[in-house]
């Protein structure tokens, strides 16, 4: 198990002396707590912090502009989403929270969630895309590639299902940034455990790769095959 320290932002005085109660007798160490946001930028640069739980209605910012600062600036950090508005659930997800709880705060719950975390299910079991049809969660394990068609993204899958979508192939190379997938080319991004082989392609003078699951070749920049063997090198430890 991991120790965890974890930053929260509430309006509410009351929710933070909450959270002071619940986390004394836990194993999770509380390092901050503020009724506003604008010491938060300075804390993450001068604090290790894992866990960030967010109100999103606050007096001087709003917790969606303190997820997205956080998602730009400390990717590793995690986000829980603390709300009373229950409308803004499907709009959270845009910055990839753990979870989404709403007031009055399940205490199991948020355990649970930060569990997930402490015992390594933090690895992304699942990812959310926006789709036509609205919001589908998508097993990471599953993903074989991603690839990126005029202004669409196309999510294959293992199973052969396709999920297209019109999230920017930028977006899915941050969700995966620390999980095994890499970007090959600026139109690909791979699973990393779904590589067969690497095949040198001479005419083109370039590289491909060949992938499990999938009897499909996918092309790799001159520019990122160091890269490339590097990640191997660092995933499987050749």
């Amino acid at each position: 198990m991991i120790n965890l320290n974890i930053l929260a932002i509430d309006d509410d005085p009351i929710q933070l002396q909450i959270y002071k109660d619940v986390f004394e007798d836990s194993p999770y160490d509380l390092v901050y707590v503020s009724t506003n946001g604008d010491s938060v930028p300075i804390i993450l640069n001068e604090q290790k912090i894992d866990v960030a739980l967010l109100d999103i209605h606050l007096s001087n910012h709003s917790g969606f502009d303190l997820a997205e600062h956080i998602n730009q600036y400390h990717k590793n950090i995690k986000i829980i989403f603390i709300s009373g508005d229950k409308s803004l659930a499907l709009e959270a997800y845009n910055f990839y929270p753990l979870d989404y709880i709403i007031k009055p705060v399940n205490i199991f719950r948020l355990f649970q969630t930060l569990n997930r975390i402490t015992y390594k299910e933090h690895d992304i079991l699942r990812i959310g895309v926006k789709t036509a049809l609205g919001f589908s969660l998508i097993k990471k394990d599953n993903i074989v590639f991603i690839s990126k068609k005029s202004n669409k993204t196309n999510i294959y899958q293992c199973n052969g299902e396709l999920i297209e979508t019109n999230e920017k192939l930028d977006i899915h190379e941050t969700k995966l940034l620390n999980y095994g997938f890499y970007r090959t080319h600026k139109s690909y991004l791979v699973n990393l455990n779904k590589v067969k082989s690497i095949e040198k392609d001479e005419f083109m003078k370039s590289y491909n790769l060949l992938l499990y699951d999938l009897e499909i070749t996918i092309p790799v920049s001159k520019y990122r095959i160091k890269g490339l063997k590097e990640a191997l090198d660092k995933q499987f430890n050749l």
